[in-house]
């Protein structure tokens, strides 16, 4: 349980499992319940198996369409890409998106009061951001971390 007394609702740990195991999905999204107790799924996305930047990026872009300005989600994304090297970059990214602009301040500190907790439900990520505008979502630059990370 978080400070904020929000629990991880065991589907959505088992849906990060399916991800992280099986790949079951490309990405997903979380939210808090409307009834402010859990975490919840929210949506996701196809299962896509991207093989090389260009495919990887394009289902990032996907992905970020789904965001929505004023609504905080805790994000799952599977990198998976060809390295510069030839090998395959496989690495489970986890990130906040609360937009500090348009994100009531309730909703901003419900989310980061919980964040630690699904963090600690959703065990096996590689690769964390923290993103508050568009702008921190660019895909090259957390591509170029990703495939940095061992």
């Amino acid at each position: 349980m978080s400070m904020s007394g929000i629990k991880v609702d065991a589907e959505a740990t088992e849906l990060f499992n399916n991800i992280k195991m099986k790949k079951a999905h490309k990405f997903a999204f979380f939210k808090i319940s409307d009834d402010g107790k859990k975490i919840v799924i929210d949506k996701t996305g196809e299962a896509v198996k991207t093989e090389n930047l260009e495919d990887d990026a394009a289902q990032w872009e996907e992905m970020k369409k789904c965001l929505v300005a004023d609504e905080p989600r805790y994000v799952i994304y599977d990198f998976r890409f060809k390295k510069k090297d030839g090998g395959i970059c496989e690495k489970m990214g986890f990130f906040l998106w609360c937009n500090d602009d348009k994100c009531l301040v309730k909703k901003k500190m419900m989310y980061a009061a919980t964040k630690e907790a699904v963090k600690k439900a959703f065990k096996g990520f590689h690769y964390e951001i923290q993103a508050t505008e568009m702008d921190d979502l660019d895909y090259s630059t957390h591509q170029a971390a990703v495939e940095k990370l061992r």
